[in-house]
Order: structure tokens, then sequence, then C-alpha cells
């Protein structure tokens, strides 16, 4: 055991009491365990007289004792208040009388205090608390066989000397602070009185001048003494301690006053504030990167100093100051990270000049007010810079973002377009409609589209609602009088979902002879999510039509969109059955088969050529319309000129182009 007391027979157990008589509920702390020093509490002389006054107070009764054997024990209090009784190490007996700090009520009666006590050290302690009126705490009875009295005899306090600071060296023209320390239970210091529990420990500093020229070695004492306050004793520690340092020549002290180290600067243009103490320095200079990059001579001491440096490229850089007097002095390094922002940047723009870790810029926002606003989601790393001119692009409808240049800044954010037009807003990503994965949280009013993104490249806004419009020309040749379909699409470019609610209507409307005709409503088509309409145009020619959609009642802006087409007349058919391909005849007439038709109804005209080389002769022909089969006798075919010893007599009906009864003869 560390314990330093000793033991003396009980004596009259109602004395060497110590007592607290204070207003406190809780009292001083563990003040019924074993460990606690009582040595600053007054002794009660009499416990069994009435010692205590004073209205709503505590009092405290504290005895120690030691115990070679435990045997029933019983003490009788009395109080006419509240009453807590305590054994052993701090554990509680009971309470009666008032159940609550400064409670009314009475106890009169004994106490058994046997089941706490321990062979050895104990502790009988009680709290009485008084309720008002009169008061009263009293031990009349005590039955603890074998208890001795116990004396606390407390340990010394010890001074140890710590040294001077600043490694011992001292400057001609500074000030050093040597130091002691007083270590408790408990002690006093010369010429400050001070009271220490036990285990504080209280340092004691003072200032020495310095003397002598450079390169001396100074010489002084210290000398502590420290006496014990103590009930039982004092005790009184004195050291001498002889202690040198060094006298050195005097070093300019530097002090960075901004740009702080890990900031920004929103410009290439950057002022360096410094300050020097101590001594004056022959010079001092600024180092970018390690290399010199002005001097000035001379500088003022405890004055605010300065250098200004324009044109510093984007990025990181490192900036310290130098000073150079009898000997040198170099600050610390700091880092400084320059950034490029546009002139338009205001609002809410962060200004980055005031960011404490460029590290780590929360809430990092860039403006365009009117126009377009950026806040990024989460914390950016800005430490390698950003030229936010060339990088990030803010115009009207549009924000874009270099992603591969500024990989940092490739991170989720909440975008803003300001004085869009639109009915409704739809997002667009790189030309297409955003998805749900990408862009979400979209907020649209008053013309201002508000949404978050995961990643950047470019975003932008259009109509929500899209209006497609197409016809059956489009893909085919349609004829007069034939059906021809229009259709509309209109749908919503964020859901891709068919405008079809109800009051939503597509109409369409034409011009055939240079002015519009009325508007005609569509056919709504839920199964193939169209608008449609079909007529048939009895003249060829070009037209155009115009299809007008309106989902107002959505929130979505009227449109429409003009189209033309082109409508044709169908070409007469004709199918030669006879002659056969390829096929000898031997007759005296060549037989022809023709079918011929128009399909539109048309008067055409049907004629028929014939030769063995071109120009062909026409050798039959006819007006008419509708279907027509001719079955014809060729009694004459026409030779071409230049054929060696052919000579033909030709005979020729009305319909050849050689007339009837007319010869020619060929050789």
């Amino acid at each position: 055991s560390d314990l330093n007391a000793t033991f003396d027979t009980l004596g009259n157990w109602y004395e060497h009491w110590a007592y607290n008589d204070t207003a406190d509920c809780s009292g001083p702390e563990n003040w019924t365990r074993i460990h606690y020093d009582q040595g600053l509490w007054p002794i009660a002389a009499d416990v069994q007289s009435d010692t205590w006054s004073g209205d709503n107070t505590d009092y405290r009764l504290r005895r120690p004792i030691y115990l070679p054997t435990v045997s029933g024990s019983v003490i009788h209090a009395v109080s006419d208040d509240g009453i807590w009784v305590y054994s052993g190490d701090g554990q509680l007996v009971g309470n009666a009388g008032g159940t609550s700090c400064h409670a009314g009520g009475t106890s009169n009666q004994d106490w058994n205090i046997t089941k706490n006590l321990t062979v050895g050290v104990n502790v009988i302690g009680l709290w009485c608390s008084e309720a008002g009126g009169g008061e009263n705490c009293q031990v009349t009875s005590w039955d603890v066989p074998g208890a001795y009295r116990m004396q606390n005899i407390p340990t010394p306090p010890s001074v140890s000397f710590l040294g001077a600071t600043a490694e011992g060296a001292v400057s001609s023209e500074t000030t050093q602070t040597p130091s002691y320390l007083v270590q408790g239970p408990r002690g006093t210091d010369n010429p400050a009185t001070i009271t220490l529990e036990s285990g504080q420990v209280y340092q004691v500093n003072w200032t020495l001048n310095a003397s002598g020229s450079i390169g001396d070695v100074m010489t002084y004492a210290v000398l502590a003494n420290v006496t014990l306050l103590q009930q039982d004793g004092t005790y009184a520690v004195a050291t001498v301690s002889t202690q040198t340092a060094n006298v050195s020549a005097p070093v300019p002290d530097i002090s960075i006053m901004g740009p702080g180290d890990l900031r920004g600067s929103n410009t290439p243009n950057v002022t360096f504030w410094y300050n020097v103490s101590t001594t004056a320095p022959n010079n001092c200079s600024l180092f970018i990167n390690g290399i010199r990059n002005a001097t000035t001579d001379s500088p003022s001491i405890d004055t605010p100093l300065s250098w200004s440096v324009i044109n510093l490229p984007v990025g990181p850089l490192n900036w310290s100051v130098n000073c150079t007097a009898d000997t040198e002095a170099n600050s610390s390094v700091f880092s400084l990270t320059i950034f490029n922002q546009p002139h338009t940047y205001a609002g809410q723009t962060t200004n980055l000049s005031q960011v404490q870790d460029i590290r780590a810029v929360g809430n990092l926002t860039a403006e365009v007010p009117q126009t377009a606003l950026i806040k990024w989601n989460e914390p950016v790393n800005l430490i390698n810079g950003t030229n936010f001119a060339l990088q990030v692009n803010m115009s009207p409808n549009q924000v874009a973002l270099n992603s591969s240049g500024i990989l940092l800044l490739n991170t989720s954010a909440q975008l803003t377009l300001f004085n869009l037009t639109f009915a409704s807003a739809a997002i667009f990503h790189d030309g297409q409609a955003c998805t749900a994965t990408t862009c979400s949280d979209k907020i649209y009013s008053g013309g201002n589209l508000t949404f978050n993104v995961t990643g950047f490249s470019s975003y932008s806004a259009a109509e929500e609602a899209n209006l497609t419009i197409w016809d059956d020309t489009d893909t085919l040749d349609i004829n007069r009088n034939r059906n021809i379909s229009f259709y509309a699409n209109y749908t919503n470019i964020t859901s891709g979902a068919f405008i079809n609610a109800s009051g939503t209507y597509c109409e369409i409307a034409f011009n055939l002879t240079g002015d519009w005709s009325s508007y005609e409503k569509m056919n709504m088509s839920t199964l193939v999510a169209l608008y449609n309409y079909t007529r048939q145009f009895t003249q060829t020619g070009v037209y155009s039509y115009n299809i007008l959609c309106n989902a107002s009642v959505m929130g979505h802006a009227i449109l429409n969109a003009t189209d033309g087409l082109a409508v044709n007349n169908t070409a007469p058919w004709v199918v030669l059955h006879l002659p056969v391909n390829g096929s000898n005849v031997t007759l005296s007439h060549v037989r022809l088969n023709i079918t011929a038709n128009d399909t539109d109804g048309d008067v055409y005209l049907l004629q028929v050529w014939a030769g063995n080389a071109s120009p062909y002769g026409l050798v039959f022909q006819n007006v008419t319309g509708g279907l027509q089969n001719i079955s014809y006798n060729l009694t004459a075919v026409p030779v071409a000129p230049g054929e060696d010893d052919l000579v033909l007599l030709l005979h020729f009906d009305n319909l050849s182009n050689l007339g009837e009864n007319g010869t020619r003869m060929v050789d």
C-alpha cells in the first residue's frame, strides 16, 4: 500500500470528527471515500453537542478509522431534518427524515453500519440537510468495537526546475522565460500563495533580461521555496539551480500577413503582405516557387509591407519571405492557388480569395446573373487551380463545362438557367433529352429552371412539349383521288409520354390555292399515340398544310408546324401481248395484241412503233380513255435504209405514218 499514516488508540470517540458546513447539496467530490483528503476541514470538538447553525445549509461529518476485525457496529444519530449515513468506503447505509436536499423531517435513531465495514481503513460519514428554522446534526452514541484512530501524514511537495525556453539561446535584444514546477499536495510559491490539491501541478514563470555581447554565456540561479500548509505538519523545500544561456545575435521575426496558407486568388494579380519585427533587417525578399521575385532594402519594422505581382499563371504556387540582418531568417512557406474568374461572374459566385482551405471548397458557386448558376453539391478540391474563363461556359440557356480539362469539377451539382421563355421546360444533355439518372429534382418557375446533375458536359433547355408532323407522301407517291393521311406526334420530351389529356387537341389546315383553309380537328389514336387526319385531292399539285396542337390545359406551349406534299397523276400502263419477244413470223403480217389503261380515267394516247432500227416507225395510234385491248395485223414493217440487195414493196393503211396508197422503194 502507498498509505502514509499512523494509528493511535481511538480515545474519545466523539472527538477528531472533521466537519464541512456549506449550502451545497452535492458536497465536495468523493467526500465519503477513504482517499478523500480532509486536511482543510475543521475539527469538531464534540459531535455529541449541537454546533451547527445556519438556515438552509448542509452539514457533513467525517471520521476515518482503522479496524483490525469487523463485528457488529452501531451508532446513534439525531437530525431535525433529513440525514444520510455512510460507512466503509462511501457506501450509503440509509436515509431518514427529509428524503431530498433541504426537505423537512426529523430523525433520532440507531444506525447499523456493519454491512459496509471491512478490515482496514473505513470512513463513517453523516450528511444533514437543513430545511429551515432550527438545525441539529449530532452523533450521540458509538458502538464500533476495536476501532483505531487514523492520522494522515501528508506527502511533502516537490520542486523541479524546468530550465530556460528557446533551447537556452538568449538574444541581446529579447527576453527569456525560465520556469519551475511546484507539485502538491499543497504548497505555496514565493511571492504568490497558492493552494494545490494532491497531485496538482503549478508552474511559475519569470522573465530574464539578457546581458553581455553576442556569443557570451550568461549564468543565472533559480531558487524555489515551498511551504506545505497541512494541519498535521509543515514541510519546506528549497532548490538552488545554476543555469546558463548563450547570448546570440538578434534574428528578424517574419510574420506572413496574407494571403494565408492554402488560400486562393480570384485573379492572377496578387499582393503579398508581411511584417518584420524584433530587429531591422538589411533587406527582405519575396520568393515564389523557390525563385527570388522581388527585394526591398532597409524595410521598416512593425509595419505592414507588401509586394504586388501581376500575371501569375493559373495553378498552385509556393511563396515565402527571406530577411537578412546580422543573421538570416526565413518565413514559413505558404501555398497559394491562382484562378481566372471572368468579370461576368457575380451574384452568388464564391470569392475564392476568402476560402480558408482551397483543398475543400464547400458550396462552390459560379454565377453569371440573369443567365446561369452552378452550385456544386460536394466540397471540391481546387488546389490545382482553374481557368474558369476557358473551362466553364455560362451563356443564355446553356451551361457547359470541359469535364476532361478540370476533372475535379466533374461532380454532382445544382444548375439554374435564368430567364427562359418556355411554357414548360425540358432539360437537354449534350443535345439529347436528359435521362432521369443524370438530371433530377427539376423545378421550373418564373422562367427559371433549376435541376441537379450527376456530372458535366453541356446542359440546356427546350420546350417540354414536342410536335413532329409527316404525311403518306413522305414515303409514297400518291396521286389525286387517293386517300392521303397526315400525322402529328405530340409528346412530352421529359417523360416521352403521348400528350392526350382532356382538353388537349391537334387540328390541321391546308393551303391549296394561296389561302389557308379553316382548321379541322384531327383524330386522336391512343393505340399508336398519334393524331391523324385523312383526305383526298382531286387535282394534282404541290400543297402546304399546317398542324396546330394545344395542351395549354397541362401547362404546355401551343405548338404548330408546316409541311408540304405533292399530289401526282398516275401514268397510263400498257402491256404488249403479241408478238412474243424473240419469235419468228412466217406469215405475211405481224399480229399485234396490246392492252392499255389509265387508272385515273384520264384520256390518253396509245401509239405503237415498229421497225428493225431506230428511229422506229409509228404503225398504230389511238386516243381514248379507260381500258382498251388492241388486236391489229401489221401488214408492212418499216425497214431501215441502207439494207443491201433488199427491195420491198410496202403497203400501209391509213394509220401508218407513210400514208395510205403510198409507196417507197428502199434499196
